[in-house]
């Protein structure tokens, strides 16, 4: 898995011109190998906002329409576990709007 996904990077880096450790790369994922990886195609995610305080909360069963109000899709972006780049809904520097869930 390590170097496919080294490899992967490696492919994507040169062509975006980015000055980018591979080898930091190389590290990251092999450390994240003790999870199971499924590849899906990622989407916003539904949150709560709370009115008083201005956190959030993925737990959308708290949304009580008045204090904490639901955010359909206000989750717009997150960083890659491995590169740390921006993944968002249909683009990703490397990405390109594919997200790996880790379980």
């Amino acid at each position: 898995m390590v170097d496919s996904l080294v490899s992967l990077a490696s492919t994507r880096l040169k062509s975006t011109r980015e000055d980018f450790s591979l080898g930091y790369i190389a590290k990251v994922a092999s450390l994240a190998q003790k999870f199971s990886w499924i590849s899906r195609e990622w989407k916003p995610v539904d949150i709560v906002v709370d009115n008083e305080r201005g956190g959030i909360s993925f737990d959308i069963s708290v949304a009580d329409g008045k204090r904490y109000q639901l955010q359909p899709g206000g989750w717009k972006k997150e960083p890659c576990a491995i590169c740390d780049w921006e993944i968002a809904n249909g683009r990703g520097r490397i990405h390109e709007g594919t997200a790996v869930d880790l379980r």
